[in-house]
């Protein structure tokens, strides 16, 4: 029969084995203690610095914070990275993360924020590849690059065309491949109108709506005169407003901007002589470029892509 041993019935041994027994208990008892303690602060300070390091400078990718690539490669790096590469730019990332590839304008702000607060970063490159997308995203990112205090480069690689144009117009300079494609500066609402083809199968669009123009736009009903003038007053105004930021970014007559906005993109080599670009190059032209702003020779990028 099995008999249950109390775990403190040491059984005839003398006070001295006792003792001896109880200590060794106790310290094993500490030591598991100490090792799980341990294990917990270890586990917990890297779960915090995470958390702190990317709350502070919100990423979608963990991969991208900045702190992150420090913490990984060291502090010797001085011009932070930040890339608008996307199919299509959204203002969120929720929208962006829904909808494309890319991070969302809001990510790429904090990006460029977190770069402003910390001292051991001298400047920031904005890498663009993008056909554009949201204007208020572009604006976002142009104005997340003023406020930064420090240079910054957009450099162009295949596409900085609309919003991602506008976007790059907060730097300090915009480097272009001669090869990319720049500009296509306007705005545009158009969309399909189904209403012929529910016709043709017979379908019907019942309007239940408040407010006269609430429906304007449906896709599935006609165009009023009234509707489209409303919608084009629309488009024109945000096109007016987006050419006079452009203009202002870059230092720029709104009537030159005005007479580039016509919707059309061009080679980088013909965005240079229009005003568009500041000079024609790659990364090295823009490592020179810091270099020179700088006045120093040790430029080195904080890539945060490196970590993934």
């Amino acid at each position: 029969m099995y008999h249950f041993r109390h775990p403190f019935d040491f059984g005839e041994k003398s006070w001295q084995q006792v003792a001896q027994q109880l200590a060794r208990m106790i310290a094993i008892k500490l030591a598991v203690l100490v090792v799980v303690a341990l294990a917990v602060y270890l586990v917990g300070a890297g779960l915090i610095k995470v958390y702190v390091h990317e709350t502070t400078a919100p990423t979608s990718a963990n991969s991208y914070a900045l702190q992150v690539y420090k913490d990984a490669y060291g502090d010797s790096c001085n011009i932070a990275v930040v890339r608008l590469e996307n199919d299509e730019l959204y203002a969120t990332d929720v929208a962006q993360s829904s909808n494309g590839v890319g991070y969302g304008a809001d990510v790429l702000a904090a990006q460029i924020n977190q770069a402003k607060e910390d001292d051991s970063i001298h400047g920031v490159l904005l890498e663009v590849d993008s056909p554009g997308g949201s204007p208020t995203g572009g604006e976002m990112i142009a104005n997340a690059l003023k406020g930064l205090g420090k240079p910054s480069v957009a450099l162009i690689y295949d596409q900085g065309d609309s919003a991602a144009y506008f976007a790059a117009t907060g730097a300090t300079a915009i480097i272009a491949s001669p090869f990319s494609s720049v500009g296509d500066i306007g705005v545009t609402s158009s969309f399909v109108d189904y209403a012929g083809s529910n016709t043709k199968a017979g379908n019907t669009f019942e309007q239940i709506s408040s407010g006269k123009y609430k429906d304007a736009g449906n896709p599935d009903k006609p165009l009023t005169a009234e509707e489209l003038a409303l919608l084009q007053k629309n488009v024109d105004q945000e096109y007016q407003t987006l050419v006079h930021e452009i203009a202002q970014n870059r230092n720029m007559p709104v009537s030159t901007v005005m007479s580039l906005a016509d919707g059309a993109d061009m080679p980088g080599s013909e965005a240079l002589g229009k005003g568009l670009v500041d000079a024609l190059g790659d990364r090295t032209t823009a490592l020179n470029w810091f270099a020179k702003k700088l006045h120093r020779s040790d430029i080195t990028l904080c890539d945060p892509t490196q970590t993934e």
